[in-house]
Parts: C-alpha cells; structure tokens; sequence
C-alpha cells in the first residue's frame, strides 16, 4: 500500500510540474487567459489541492473519517471538471479567448482532475478498497 502512495505522491507531483510548465507556456507567449477563466481555474485548484493535502494527511495519520472525505470530493472534482470545460467551449464559440488558451486551460483543468483522481487512489488504499488495476 505505502509503495502505491508514493507512486500517487510522485504522479500528483508530475501534474504540478505539467500546470507549472503550461503556465510558464502562457506567460512566455503572453497568452490571455479572461478573468473568468482563471477565476474558474482557481476554484477547482482549491479543491483539488484540499483533495491532495487531505488524502496526504489521512495516509499519514491513518484517519479513515478523512480518507472517505477525500473519497466523497472526487465527484465533485469530476462534475467541476466537465462544466469547466463546457464554460470554456462557449467562451471559445463566443470569441471571448483564443484557442491557444482553450488548449492552457483545458490541460490547467485536465491535470488538476488528475491529481484528485490520485488522491483518491491513496484516501481508497487507507479504506482498503483500492481497485487492482
């Protein structure tokens, strides 16, 4: 189980460093991202690193109560993720932004929803009932 943690530890890390890349991306191109957008961007970062601090707590205090929290977020991030896109595709059609920052942002929200998935995975190895995968 402790080896599974890591290697969701170590994966959690990879997607921060893909948003670390993609925002250096943004900025070295000066792409635009609207305020909405990174107000969308922002609440779904909140939730996920929540997801990721408490899944990392759970795993070292061994808190069942909080793994299954972690658990419960996971739809959540799920549903948040697809109405961000869905919000990002109107402002796209709208002309409100660029493709270049559909393609930042879409990847910004694919990678934090990674990471919660992760989260998970760890909150489901403290409950016992992680999937083989």
């Amino acid at each position: 189980m402790l080896a599974d943690a890591v290697r969701d530890i170590e994966r959690i890390g990879d997607h921060a460093e893909n948003i670390i890349e993609l925002v250096d991306y943004q900025q070295a191109n000066k792409v635009k991202i609207t305020d909405q957008a990174m107000a969308d961007l922002e609440e779904m970062f909140a939730l996920t690193t929540s997801s990721v601090n408490e899944a990392i707590k759970a795993l070292d205090t061994n808190d069942l109560d909080l793994a299954r929290e972690v658990t419960k977020k996971e739809d959540l991030i799920d549903k948040m993720e697809r109405k961000l896109r869905k919000q990002h595709i109107l402002r796209m059609n709208e002309g409100v932004c660029s493709g270049q920052a559909g393609i930042v942002f879409v990847d910004i929200v694919s990678n934090l929803e990674r990471m919660g998935d992760h989260a998970v995975n760890i909150a489901e190895a403290i409950l016992g009932i992680r999937d083989a995968e």
